[in-house]
């Protein structure tokens, strides 16, 4: 298989608009989910939006899935280089970050809101215990997989995306499945 971790924060810049205003919405505590979220600049960006927009604490909880180990780890220790680090976001990072030599750890009130674990997409019963979520990213994912493994993600897409949430999918990344065909 492939495994591609490039990522970084607030990537995509139309996103967290969107992202933020769904947040605004939310009339419950909003579920997120960020697959595959390699090494996690993704989720924690979800999270610096909507903590930015000002969900609080117990607002929303965000779930990063990586079917590798190590990237959840990293995405775990929360501490990243500068190369995740090339959008124009700096004044929500620096007020979620702490700075120490080359590294940036993500600020302890954010974390709480974001966990992460290892899972395959691809694999039968994938994510099988989780309620639905309202926003799902899986961006620039389904591009990599063959027909197969690509209908069994939206499968799995369309069973854990609440009634009227949004997906988020990569530029050029048409659903292919029936499953996404909704009516009304």
């Amino acid at each position: 298989g492939i495994l591609v971790h490039e990522t970084w924060f607030f990537r995509d810049a139309a996103v967290w608009g969107e992202i933020a205003a769904i947040g605004r919405a939310a009339t419950a505590p909003l579920r997120v989910l960020s697959a595959p979220c390699a090494t996690g600049p993704e989720a924690w960006s979800v999270a610096m939006t909507l903590a930015d927009a000002g969900l609080g604490a117990g607002a929303f909880d965000v779930l990063g899935v990586d079917v590798g180990e190590g990237a959840i780890a990293t995405a775990r220790a929360a501490g990243y280089g500068p190369s995740a680090f090339l959008g124009e976001h700096r004044a929500v990072e620096d007020q979620w970050l702490v700075r120490e030599r080359e590294l940036a750890w993500i600020r302890h009130p954010l974390s709480a809101a974001v966990r992460f674990r290892t899972a395959n997409l691809v694999a039968p019963g994938a994510l099988a215990h989780e309620a639905p979520f309202d926003v799902i990213l899986c961006r620039n994912f389904l591009v990599y997989l063959t027909a197969d493994a690509r209908a069994a993600v939206e499968r799995l897409l369309d069973r854990l995306l609440a009634p009227g949430g949004a997906l988020f999918l990569g530029a050029g990344e048409l659903p292919t499945s029936a499953a996404f065909v909704r009516e009304g």
